[in-house]
């Protein structure tokens, strides 16, 4: 079956010196299945203040655009998977305008599996970042593992967590 789901905010704020905008929303639409549930996310985030006077951009705490494909797990499958591929365009203030800072893309696999008194979740993330203004681009690949489990009906507890990373910038 077919699943849409939005939310929506927004806000205005005109004071003597400053006006403030914000708007926020966000759209997804999946279809969901026992297998397998394929889906789009489509996320917004525009926040800017202007001067009252000169109407130029004074600050923005966001301003991006995101577009988001996944799969995901359906109810049937016995490990819980999350496979997202991400563009997201990024904004900023520059010179009294919002113009344009980074584009990045970013991919992620988020796994986890539970045993009896066991659980193991793993992600993968890899993202290239473009930066438009000092016109470099940067490679970031980072991972974690996380395990837990417990003993001697539930008195004890362990948890074991990994994480590495590792970004290069290209030349």
């Amino acid at each position: 079956k077919i699943q849409w789901r939005s939310d929506l905010f927004s806000m205005n704020n005109s004071q003597k010196t400053f006006s403030s905008t914000w708007d926020r929303y966000g759209v997804d639409l999946s279809y969901r299945n026992n297998l397998v549930v394929p889906g789009y996310h489509y996320n917004v985030d525009h926040n800017v203040v202007r001067q009252s006077v000169t109407d130029s951009v004074q600050s923005s705490a966001l301003y991006f655009d995101e577009h988001t494909f996944y799969l995901q797990n359906g109810s049937s499958t016995n490990i819980d998977f999350d496979l997202r591929y991400s563009i997201r365009e990024d904004k900023k203030p520059q010179n009294g305008e919002i113009e344009n800072y980074s584009k990045s893309n970013t991919t992620q696999l988020t796994l986890a599996k539970s045993f009896e008194n066991q659980t193991i979740n793993t992600v993968l993330i890899y993202r290239k970042l473009d930066n438009s203004i000092i016109d470099k681009t940067e490679e970031t690949v980072s991972s974690r593992v996380d395990w837990s489990g417990t003993f001697l009906d539930n008195h004890v507890r362990s948890e074991l967590t990994y994480s590495i990373a590792n970004s290069q910038e290209l030349k």
